[in-house]
Order: structure tokens, then C-alpha cells, then sequence
């Protein structure tokens, strides 16, 4: 769950930050930039189980 969670941040992310940077909108550069992050942050949680 946490791993599937992870790429779709990851995904979201990226493709945020790739829309952002061809538009010149900062807010969605900065969404793009913390959904990375959330998404490197979630490798230390332990899955459950």
C-alpha cells in the first residue's frame, strides 16, 4: 500500500513540476517539489502488517 502510495506522489510529482516549468506557474512547481518530497519522506514509514 505505502509502495503504491509512494510512486503515485512520485508520478504526481513529477509531472506537476514538468507542467509548472513549461507554464512558468510557480504554485504548481512547488506542489510538484513537495509531492517528491512526501513521496522520499514515506520511505521511512514502515509498512504495517
Amino acid at each position: 500500500m505505502i509502495v503504491r502510495l509512494r510512486i503515485l506522489l512520485l508520478v504526481a510529482g513529477i509531472s506537476a513540476f514538468a507542467f509548472a516549468m513549461r507554464t512558468g506557474q510557480d504554485m504548481a512547481r512547488y506542489a510538484g517539489i513537495a509531492f517528491v518530497a512526501l513521496a522520499l519522506l514515506l520511505r521511512f514509514v514502515k509498512p504495517r502488517g
